[in-house]
């Protein structure tokens, strides 16, 4: 593909991380040039039509813009914190302690990392580990 559609999925990951890792992301081109660069996005997998409209990441899409998106301290620091308060009680009692951000600002980071494959939503407000963190904790 070339530069400019590339650059506009660059533009679409900016965007993404500036809406704070939404779980549910979509946009819709801005005019018949990133309608154009949305239709090579789809067809190489990045991203997928929703409708008339509206267009969403796809998984590749999302990894893409994760990989180049180095993790945020904010969300490095926030996992360490969950891990030593969660941990030990998930590892004794086998079961979830669901946990979630304690305002709104913090929303992003907690999506962040579920976004980037550590947490899971539990509701629509908590969250837990996801099942690939807790290998790790056990060191499967």
């Amino acid at each position: 593909m070339s530069d400019p559609v590339w650059e506009t999925m660059d533009g679409i990951g900016k965007l993404y991380v500036q809406k704070g890792f939404p779980q549910n992301f979509a946009f819709a081109p801005g005019d018949d040039k990133d309608l154009r660069n949305f239709d090579a996005l789809g067809g190489s997998g990045m991203i997928r039509r929703l409708n008339h409209t509206m267009w969403g990441l796809t998984d590749a899409g999302m990894q893409r813009i994760l990989d180049q998106v180095p993790e945020s301290a904010e969300a490095s620091a926030l996992y360490e914190d969950l891990k030593r308060q969660h941990t030990p009680l998930r590892l004794l009692s086998g079961k979830d302690s669901p946990f979630g951000p304690a305002d709104e600002s913090e929303r992003p980071v907690y999506n962040e990392l579920r976004a980037r494959g550590r947490l899971r939503h539990q509701s629509a407000v908590l969250f837990v580990f996801s099942e690939e963190a807790v290998r790790k904790m056990k060191g499967a």
